[in-house]
Parts: C-alpha cells; structure tokens; sequence
C-alpha cells in the first residue's frame, strides 16, 4: 500500500470518527428532549383529566346566550 493511500484512508477514518461522534451527541440531546416532552405530555394529560373530573368547561366556553 503506498503512503499515499495509507495517509488517504487515515485521514478519512479521522472524519469518520467524528461524524460518529458528533451524530452520537446529536442522538443524545435529543433523548434528552424526547424525555422532556414525554413528560410534559403526561402533566397536560393529568391536567385535561383533572379538568375533565371537576366538570370544568374550557376556557372561553361561556355557553349559550341567556336568550335561548
């Protein structure tokens, strides 16, 4: 193999690792904020459901008119 090939290969196995490792990272931070929004997706549903219990009406829901 000549030195040119070899140097060739190495510095493309250099970029490699740090694609690698920087998809690495990419795939970590957004596990972080996948966990985040899952557990923001449970505190809205307990919230719709304790909403939903106490018989609340949504906001901006004031019924019909007195006339009808």
């Amino acid at each position: 193999m000549s030195d040119d090939t070899q140097e060739s290969l190495e510095i493309r196995l250099a970029y490699q690792e740090q694609a690698i490792e920087r998809l690495g990272d990419v795939i970590y931070a957004q596990s972080r904020e996948i966990e985040a929004l899952q557990e923001r997706c449970r505190e809205l549903e307990a919230r719709v459901t304790a909403l939903a219990d106490a018989g609340a009406r949504p906001e901006g829901d004031d019924g019909p008119p007195p006339h009808y």
